[in-house]
């Protein structure tokens, strides 16, 4: 079909009719355009950068949730502990005693703080001959060898000090300053201020001589992740523009060439920014790849204009006749590429986590508002410019050399066809089968920025209790928890979990009792056991300070629970230990005692809830990838085109599996965020290579190679602009303080090239071999009909 007649056609459609219209009232479009970013940029002020493990699982519909907060009411949250921690050749030398004791004392009127407790006003009981002491372990501060080897001693084989107040080695003990809002309520601003209050207190008392003292726990984690994800935010974000700009200008080799698709990215940026504070959701480590991802995303429909706009100047259309002239043949690839890529993001607002809805609702929403401003800003934005811009007036330096590459490729490809397919076939089951051994294990602390923080993690791991809790919970009839055979059953679970490699600590109400029994019988270790009278294990539970028997059990005695702590080594590991667990539970029989069990605490319900999420973004992806191919399906109305898209866009997903896999690192929530990349980078270049067939036998062509290698030719240049500019988009989150979401930017870069590569190579192949080729020249109407 002639050129005069495609330009005939597209001067009759409702689209350039309404592109007409916008540029005649370009400026009455502008000032629209600038009211509602004030209005998005007003709402925009609302939203809230945090990171809190509790976002993740304290949602509504979370079933492990009301156990859990059923428990944490009952006995605190021990996460809500600001701990200093003290470490020394011999925390018990008298000057740093008497620096833990000054500062419990100064922390101990403080009105943010519920309970501080230390080894200076720790309560235990001791047996020794027939002498046994209850209360202070220090009534007063030890002075002589004897009185310090006597405390030291007490201290390390108190259930309740060792391994949470005190290390086994005397080298280091803590300060545990109980925030009086527990850590599943308490905002960030909160925790800000209970670790202020401390720093304050520190600030006024040095640390002794060849002592260290610093802050650590759940609010000081929180705090210090929070600045970070801050940090990375205010990093990613100019980083990424910094890197497309770059990349533009190489493309284009104009400012306009840059300036255009960045103002256009930055409209619809701000309209989600606006939209995205409606939902009253925290930007966490999820949601801070949105910047970026919207950033990188948006510009490709932009580059896609600009390159057929160039080609348009150059073959001698005036200035609005080419921008409706490019946006008119890109009208149907442009929509349905960002069509799939939102609906592909907006699968995710189908999961229960919030966190994963959210973020794929939001990015969803910023596709369909980028693609909106490529239909109506960017044709203004190019209005503007001059009649004959450098940009305009001649080719893209690069475009010959590469026009010469691509052809060299497809005719190299076009020779080998079936091996290269067969070859590619190969490596996709090789590369599925060898990523289908990928573990799926969530980290908490492993995913910390690296920095003394992380370092004091890691201490409280080594030194003193773990920082993943798991809880077993037991509750019955009033008075039940006095039962020896209860108790013991207790001690069983217990003596286990003690048993198990990752377990730090693990203490029950039979430790309890049986520290009570051994220190009632001289301090016999063979008595560290629970008695059989249940009077006597009334007793003996009624002499505990009230505190810590209030941390144990509650006042009916109906309520206990088993507390334990772990290393974070993972969810894979907290899954097998939880099944360990449960069959040692059902071992015991807590239902024919009458006691009804359950197992939650932090370790329990956050690792489930993480690894959920990762589950919810893989058949996210599952179902994105069907609805694109169906939706390929019915645009193109070709069962063939749909089953020919599924190879080439799946090869890139598994090449990033495969990375996983020899990278050694597991699939989690940060990760596992390549999924949604892959979602909205693949299929694009698929379909501008289908669309750009079935417009070439539409003006007439026939000739298989020639109308493929046209093709490959003519979108081959601004689909590798688009994937290089993609992959330095995401390569910002390399700079990340996260692990995680370092290892993100490096799948996000495989998955994009890759990509490329494969829609290069073999979509074109597939297209060649399997596409319903005419049997001769048949005049057809233009595929994007008025």
């Amino acid at each position: 079909m002639s050129e005069d007649r495609v330009i005939a056609l597209q001067s009759r459609s409702l689209l350039s009719e309404f592109l007409r219209f916008l540029l005649r009232h370009r400026m009455a479009v502008m000032v629209l355009v600038g009211i509602s970013l004030g209005l998005a940029a007003w709402s925009a002020r609302r939203i809230e950068v945090r990171f809190q493990y509790r976002d993740f699982y304290d949602y509504p519909g979370n079933k492990d949730m009301p156990l859990f907060s059923k428990y944490s009411e009952e006995f605190g949250d021990p996460a809500g502990f600001v701990v200093v921690l003290v470490e020394a050749d011999d925390v018990f030398r008298k000057d740093v005693l008497e620096y833990i004791q000054t500062v419990t004392r100064e922390l101990e009127p403080e009105p943010l703080f519920s309970h501080v407790k230390s080894l200076t006003n720790a309560k235990t009981i001791s047996g020794d001959g027939d002498d046994v002491s209850t209360g202070l372990l220090m009534a007063k501060l030890p002075t002589s060898p004897e009185e310090v080897a006597r405390v030291r001693r007490i201290a390390t084989q108190s259930t309740l000090l060792v391994r949470r107040l005190i290390a086994p080695d005397s080298t280091a003990t803590a300060i545990l300053a109980e925030m009086k809002t527990p850590a599943t309520l308490a905002l960030v601003a909160e925790q800000r201020s209970a670790i202020a209050a401390v720093r304050k207190v520190l600030d006024r008392h040095p640390a002794p001589a060849n002592a260290r003292v610093r802050i650590s726990g759940g609010p000081v984690t929180e705090v210090e992740t929070t600045r970070t994800l801050t940090h990375d935010l205010l990093l990613f974000t100019p980083v990424c523009v910094l890197l497309i700009v770059i990349a533009l200008f190489f493309t284009f080799r104009s400012v306009g060439g840059v300036l255009l698709p960045l103002s256009a990215v930055t409209v619809a940026l701000t309209w989600t920014a606006g939209i995205f504070a409606c939902f009253h959701h925290p930007v966490d480590m999820v949601g801070s790849t949105m910047t970026a991802t919207l950033l990188v995303y948006g510009v490709v429909d932009p580059i896609f204009v600009l390159v057929r706009n160039l080609q348009k100047l150059q073959q001698g259309l005036g200035r609005d006749d080419a921008i409706i002239a490019a946006e008119y043949e890109l009208r149907l690839p442009c929509f349905l590429t960002s069509l799939t890529t939102a609906l592909g993001f907006f699968s995710f607002g189908t999961a229960s986590l919030p966190t994963v809805a959210v973020y794929g609702i939001t990015v969803g929403i910023g596709v369909v508002l980028s693609w909106v401003t490529t239909l109506v800003v960017l044709p203004v934005l190019l209005s503007f410019m001059p009649e004959q811009s450098p940009a305009s007036s001649k080719k893209l330096e690069s475009g010959q050399w590469l026009d010469r590459r691509l052809t060299a490729l497809w005719r190299l490809i076009n020779g080998v066809r079936v091996p290269m397919l067969v070859g590619a076939l190969v490596l996709l089951g090789v590369g599925s089968w060898y990523g289908m051994k990928q573990h799926l294990s969530s980290v908490y602390v492993g995913n910390l920025p690296n920095g003394d923080v992380l370092d004091a993690v890691h201490v409280l791991e080594k030194k003193l209790s773990g920082v993943a809790r798991t809880v077993v919970y037991f509750e019955g009839e009033d008075g039940v928890m006095k039962r020896p055979d209860v108790v013991r059953a207790i001690g069983a679970v217990d003596a286990f979990a003690e048993t198990y490699p990752m377990v730090n600590t693990s203490i029950s109400i039979a430790d309890l009792v049986a520290e009570e029994n051994q220190a009632f019988h001289g301090g016999d270790l063979k008595e560290r056991r629970v008695p059989q009278s249940g009077p006597l294990i009334a007793q003996y539970l009624s002499l505990l300070d009230p505190d810590d028997r209030a941390d144990f059990v509650d006042a009916a005695y109906s309520h206990t629970h088993l507390r334990i702590l772990t290393e974070d080594v993972g969810s894979e590991p907290i899954r097998a230990f939880r099944v360990e667990l449960e069959k040692v539970i059902a071992a015991n029989h807590f239902a024919e005692l009458g006691v009804k069990v359950g197992i939650t605490g932090s370790a329990m319900v956050g690792f489930g809830a993480l690894d959920k999420i990762v589950i919810e973004m893989l058949w996210g992806f599952v179902i994105a990838f069907g609805v694109i191919v169906t939706l390929v399906f019915l645009i193109f109305r070709s069962l063939r085109v749909a089953l020919m898209s599924v190879v080439p866009n799946l090869i890139p997903v598994v090449a990033s599996f495969a990375f996983l896999r020899l990278a050694h690192i597991s699939l989690r929530m940060d990760t596992a965020l390549f999924l949604s990349v892959s979602v909205g980078g693949l299929f694009n270049t698929t379909i501008h290579l289908v669309a750009r067939v079935r417009q070439r036998l539409a003006e007439g062509e026939t000739d298989p190679d020639l109308i493929t290698e046209h093709a490959v030719r003519t979108v081959g240049p601004p689909a590798l602009f688009t994937a290089v500019i993609l992959s330095l988009g995401f390569a910002s989150f390399m700079l990340s303080g996260f692990p995680g979401l370092r290892a993100f930017g490096m799948l996000a870069m495989i998955t994009l090239l890759v990509g490329f590569c494969s829609d290069m190579i073999v979509t074109a192949i597939l297209l060649r071999l399997f596409y319903a080729w005419p049997k001769r020249a048949v005049d057809k109407q233009p595929v994007f009909q008025p």
